[in-house]
């Protein structure tokens, strides 16, 4: 298996009215939690969930 994960969940892209701020700050979050598990030597990243709020309303743009 492994020894160290780094889990997240529920980032909700296209929260806040599908707000951009919202979708670059998730972003931001994302780059944050790899630089995270990397410091910390994880050898495995797990997304539990709930990557869009409505996946039928996404920003593209984003």
């Amino acid at each position: 298996m492994f020894k160290k994960a780094a889990v997240f969940t529920d980032i909700h892209f296209g929260l806040k009215s599908n707000s951009k701020v919202h979708n670059d700050d998730c972003e931001e979050f994302i780059d944050w939690y790899i630089d995270q598990a990397k410091e910390h030597n994880c050898e495995t990243g797990i997304f539990m969930g709930d990557w869009h709020h409505n996946r039928n309303s996404l920003n593209i743009t984003t």
